[in-house]
């Protein structure tokens, strides 16, 4: 089964696959380059408390040439899922907290507790998936192609042995 289509810049880098200039021309043309946002910003609906984020994130995405203005909406639901998993959260916590029962101890309500819990699990999975889109976990990083212009960092193990090539 072929892997997911991959650019031609990325292609031509790697080196693996020769093409003609006809295929070349013909595949870039067939290629959508959605326009990158001179400005940030942010959806009317999202909260006020999401828009200096959204600007923020944008902002680091847009240099890595990670964002474009088609992904607007995708980074605002990233925002909302994690403002809503981090109120679950202090849900959670303020039920694990308990209170005093009758005789003066420390009690959890545990059907609430299970309720909350799953509600944050919801919240903490729409927000891993948003994440993931937009390329902001360490394992959708692992599997972005660069666009171009992008530099990776060189391995310092890399350039060593290079530089030890260069010398013999």
């Amino acid at each position: 089964m072929p892997g997911p289509r991959q650019r031609l810049e990325v292609l031509e880098g790697k080196g693996r696959k020769h093409l003609t200039k006809a295929e070349k021309a013909r595949r870039a043309a067939g290629e959508a380059r959605p326009e990158v946002p001179r400005q940030i910003r942010a959806p009317g609906y999202l909260p006020d408390g999401d828009r200096e984020a959204f600007t923020e994130l944008g902002k680091k995405l847009r240099d890595c040439g990670l964002f474009t203005v088609l992904d607007g909406d995708a980074l605002a639901r990233y925002l909302l899922a994690r403002r809503s998993w981090l109120e679950a959260t202090m849900d959670v916590l303020e039920v694990q907290r308990g209170g005093a029962g009758e005789d003066g101890q420390r009690t959890v309500d545990l059907e609430r507790l299970e309720s909350a819990s799953r509600i944050q699990d919801r919240f903490f999975k729409q927000c891993q998936r948003a994440a993931a889109d937009l390329g902001l976990t360490v394992t959708s990083r692992c599997r972005l192609v660069l666009p171009e212009g992008a530099q990776m960092e060189e391995n310092p193990l890399e350039t060593l042995l290079r530089e030890r090539m260069e010398r013999a």
